[in-house]
């Protein structure tokens, strides 16, 4: 099965990407070989000289870095093709641009960085398991900062219902995926994920550097649940958002008791939105520019409590726990005054 989501993806490398390289080795005579070889496997044009239509020039470097960093360097000599290229704004890459390198980093990269998070159905945790297995990922139950993907139970539309999880997905800015993500890419001997395909781009400056651009594929990502809506991608905002925090000006008090989840939780919460978790109600510092607001359940407190004295004596505004989950279920911070509790 392993070997399956292999072939698969360089499969698909083979068939989009490398259909129209056209290659020019600018060294080594017996290399030309192994490019030649490379060429007809990827259905790709060889040549000794760099036409119009040249779309790489290959040339020898020192070494190659198969991670990108910006601190590594690919060092080669100047040569009439390496002008040549540059001139003509060809893609000039390493000799050691080979579908094998793909292979290499699908392999010690791609099939161990998700780390998986089910919220329900113990029973499908085998399955889950299986797949984690298969593509040498980590199950978990709980999520950490190092999860990647929160697999939710879902209607055929992708709508799930609101749990902790989904919460703490969608806080965390992780893959907030329906099951059928699991049961398709065993299905289909693959992971279905984010990853589709890497492309190894060199850029000219002084020197060549590498990065990784990565496609996405995002037909299993929850739309939306049964509370806020069908379809207001909030899963999909909060993973996209480089910076957004929605709650970065408020300092919130989560004052407990609370249902379904316990008050550490969401402070956790609200915490990875951005927000200064207050944890005693004289502990706010009303800082310029900030707002301070009191979360509270109302109908999982003792009848009697007087939220009012609360606003007053603190200088803050009350509010219901459903302020915060709305706006992190879809990633956008809601108006307090319809949430003010009186």
């Amino acid at each position: 099965m392993y070997k399956d989501h292999k072939n698969l993806l360089v499969s698909f490398i083979n068939t989009v990407l490398f259909k129209c390289v056209l290659l020019v080795v600018d060294f080594l005579t017996s290399f030309q070989l192994m490019v030649q070889k490379f060429a007809r496997k990827t259905q790709s044009t060889f040549s000794n000289h760099i036409t119009d239509g040249t779309t790489h020039v290959i040339m020898k470097t020192d070494w190659f870095v198969l991670v990108c960093s910006a601190d590594k360097e690919l060092v080669c000599e100047r040569t009439l093709k390496y002008f040549l290229g540059i001139a003509g704004r060809k893609w000039v890459v390493s000799y050691q641009y080979h579908k094998n390198l793909l292979v290499s980093f699908i392999n010690t990269v791609l099939f161990k960085c998700v780390l998986l998070v089910v919220d329900f159905l113990t029973s499908f945790q085998l399955m889950v398991q299986k797949f984690a297995r298969k593509t040498q990922s980590t199950f978990s139950n709980h999520i950490t900062d190092g999860t990647t993907h929160v697999i939710m139970k879902t209607d055929k539309e992708l709508v799930c219902e609101r749990t902790l999880k989904y919460f703490l997905g969608i806080a965390g800015r992780k893959w907030v995926v329906s099951y059928q993500w699991i049961i398709q890419s065993l299905k289909e001997g693959r992971i279905l994920e984010e990853v589709l395909l890497f492309i190894y781009l060199f850029y000219l400056e002084s020197s060549v550097k590498l990065f990784v651009y990565v496609l996405f594929q995002e037909n299993f990502e929850v739309k939306g649940d049964v509370i806020n809506g069908r379809n207001h991608q909030g899963p999909k905002r909060a993973r996209q958002s480089l910076t957004e925090k929605i709650f970065k000006d408020f300092e919130i008090c989560c004052y407990g008791p609370f249902t379904d989840m316990t008050t550490g939780h969401l402070e956790w919460i609200v915490e990875l939105c951005g927000a200064s978790v207050v944890k005693q109600l004289h502990l706010f510092t009303h800082k310029v520019n900030s707002t301070a607001v009191v979360v509270v359940q109302p109908d999982a407190w003792m009848e009697g409590t007087s939220y009012e004295a609360i606003q007053r004596k603190n200088n803050v505004a009350v509010v219901t726990r459903e302020w915060v989950l709305d706006s992190v279920a879809c990633f956008e911070c809601q108006e307090l005054d319809a949430y003010l509790v009186s």
